[in-house]
């Protein structure tokens, strides 16, 4: 009989039903499994809760979720986790079998702090968004960084993320890990990167919608910046002078090597983020702060 352990799984989505029943079947293949499996649906779908009941036997349960917003659905999926300790994947990830098993093992090591693990590519390696594949581990804590943690594979303390303000609410699409992953070690909590952690990020996206996504990537990042530079943090001017030389230097290869979907297309840019600096500018004046993450 299949083991399970006293942690929770909490999964958002947005009504991507095919790829959330793949996204369940490997972690029905997991050994232990969680105590339960929190499916946050935004999508107001029937086929997403259909899904979900398929794997009831699993402990898989559907959170309903009004409004739209991943960061929402992550302080939705946390406030409603059973267990203090969550693990989190994304509907278009498939997990290792080992995932619930390492994940624990790590957490018990540093129960109150993050763990974040490797994620690799299901498909073409250049068509997926936000792998990382680094074979050794690192320990963050003490450093300050941003873009160090993977939402789509963590295992965190809930109550812990909690009390700082869970996901700022404000970061709709993209960049709320990073928000989260500076304020967390800005605050002195432990991050430690595992490769033993492990998940696959399917390739799904046709070329509109890599556009658009890494168009709005830009845009969360630049929105991220606006919001610590308004606050008057002058730490965060070294990630913003880092994506501006990261930009330069994918621009000169897109133009060098012809090919500016695989590597950095201008255009995401100067569509994305000057407008997130604008917007994230405005939302953190002093008279309209944002309603979490503070």
């Amino acid at each position: 009989m299949t083991r399970t352990l006293p942690v929770s799984v909490v999964i958002p989505t947005i009504g991507r039903a095919a790829q959330l029943e793949r996204c369940l079947e490997s972690l029905a293949g997991c050994d232990p499994q969680p105590a339960e499996i929190l499916v946050v649906d935004q999508s107001c779908a029937s086929a997403t809760a259909d899904v979900v009941a398929r794997f009831s036997a699993l402990g898989a349960k559907t959170v309903r979720c009004d409004g739209r917003g991943i960061s929402l659905a992550m302080n939705v999926g946390l406030r409603a986790a059973a267990n203090r300790t969550v693990l989190v994947t994304h509907d278009d990830c498939r997990v290792d079998p080992s995932w619930v098993a390492v994940a624990c093992e790590f957490m018990a090591d540093d129960p109150d702090g993050i763990v974040t693990g490797r994620v690799l590519p299901l498909g073409d390696p250049t068509r997926v968004p936000s792998v990382r594949i680094d074979p050794l581990p690192r320990d963050y804590t003490g450093e300050l960084q941003v873009s160090v943690l993977s939402p789509h594979n963590m295992a965190v303390n809930r109550d812990r993320v909690l009390a700082l303000g869970g996901f700022d609410e404000n970061f709709r699409q993209a960049a709320e890990d990073c928000d989260l992953c500076y304020r967390w070690l800005q605050a002195g909590g432990g991050l430690r990167y595992e490769p033993a952690m492990l998940v696959w990020h399917d390739d799904w996206r046709d070329d509109a919608e890599l556009d658009r996504l890494h168009t709005y990537y830009l845009y969360w990042l630049a929105f991220f910046y606006a919001k610590h530079l308004r606050r008057r943090d002058p730490a965060v001017i070294r990630f913003v002078l880092g994506t501006f030389y990261w930009w330069v230097h994918g621009a000169v290869s897109s133009l060098i090597r012809r090919h500016p979907k695989r590597t950095s297309n201008p255009r995401w840019f100067i569509q994305g983020f000057p407008r997130g600096f604008r917007d994230g500018w405005r939302a953190y004046r002093p008279a309209g702060r944002s309603r979490a993450g503070s």
